[in-house]
């Protein structure tokens, strides 16, 4: 069984994913909040992380968390999707987060997904992601 660890501090859709993926014969386990975030990943050594990108303590969190999880030579490997609402949250004229900027400016990010997301979406990633092993 494929363990999954999502950061995100927004417990209603921790609890919402959980369930999608348990459902779907994954094991998931969740972390709050930025700090410690790094500890959590290295105890649990999942196989996929699905982090948030804004924070209360941190509005960049996720992806500080993602740039410190690539400095860990046993995480390096680690599939890193981020979802997140920051384009609902911040109207970006000058960028949009997507695939492409995602690929283009945050090798350390693996795929993206936008908040609010449908749950079949949500799996294809997972999967796709599941099957490389590799960054980028």
């Amino acid at each position: 069984m494929k363990k999954i660890l999502i950061v995100d501090d927004d417990f209603d859709i921790v609890d919402a994913v959980k369930m999608v993926l348990e459902n779907h014969g994954f094991h998931v386990v969740s972390h709050k909040n930025t700090k410690n975030a790094v500890e959590k990943i290295k105890a649990e050594s999942p196989d996929l992380l699905i982090l948030d990108v804004m924070f209360p303590e941190n509005v960049c969190g996720g992806f500080e968390i993602a740039q410190d999880v690539r400095k860990e030579e046993s995480l390096k490997q680690l599939p890193i999707l981020i979802f997140s609402a920051i384009n609902e949250q911040f109207k970006l004229g000058f960028m949009r987060f997507s695939q492409e900027t995602v690929s283009d400016s945050l090798a350390e990010i693996n795929d993206f997904l936008e908040k609010p997301f449908e749950c079949d979406l949500l799996l294809e990633k997972i999967h796709k992601l599941l099957g490389k092993k590799s960054c980028c």
